[in-house]
């Protein structure tokens, strides 16, 4: 039953994504077919230079890169699988794709990369209350919140009876949030760690 319900997403997404593109090269029938970017730009993006993820881009990046996350697990029994893959689907949907879709806002990090170390982990931490519209302007994100409410309201019609109610909920909704920031502060200090590891092990294997 869930890969079905899996696979009826990855189809509808690619379908969303092929009508789009489709449209788009029909309102301009001599231009190159147009390319999602997430790089991170090194200025402030104006609202002309602002690349927007359509709806169905951002399905297809759910579908194709947060759902197999939990099934690479094997520390994780079946059942456990089924349900985190249902809570992993259903906050990825709401947070990334449905939410931003609808209130117009921008939910792709854009990070600091350089400087303080303290000033950017606070950065990292507050893109869940902070995010861009559509626009370039900064707004309360609205998507993270009421995307990991409705996602923790909808995990309670297959989560256990002792794991229901409103408390449950709250947590479950704050988790959500929580694992974000975590994620954000990835994006924010991975990159400068990588590199520097990339370099010291040049360093070493040249003087060896």
């Amino acid at each position: 039953m869930y890969a079905i319900v899996i696979l009826i997403m990855l189809f509808s997404a690619s379908l969303l994504q092929a009508q789009e593109e489709l449209g788009a090269s029909k309102s301009l029938p001599d231009a190159p077919q147009p390319q999602l970017t997430y790089s991170a730009p090194a200025d402030s993006p104006s609202a002309e230079n602002v690349q927007h993820p359509t709806l169905g881009s951002r399905l297809t990046y759910v579908a194709t890169h947060e759902l197999a996350a939990d099934m690479l697990n094997p520390a994780i029994s079946a059942g456990g699988i089924r349900a985190s893959l249902l809570d992993r689907a259903t906050s990825s949907f709401m947070n990334k794709a449905l939410m931003p879709a609808l209130l117009h806002q921008d939910v792709r990090y854009y990070g600091m990369y350089e400087g303080n170390v303290f000033r950017r982990f606070c950065y990292a931490t507050s893109r869940v209350f902070i995010t861009r519209s559509d626009d370039g302007s900064a707004a309360f994100n609205s998507s993270e919140l009421a995307g990991s409410v409705a996602a923790a309201t909808i995990s309670n019609a297959y989560v256990p009876g002792w794991d229901k109610g409103v408390r449950q909920t709250a947590s479950r909704a704050l988790t959500s949030i929580g694992s974000d920031a975590g994620m954000y502060l990835m994006k924010e200090f991975m990159p400068g760690l990588t590199r520097k590891l990339h370099l010291r092990g040049n360093d070493l294997r040249l003087t060896q």
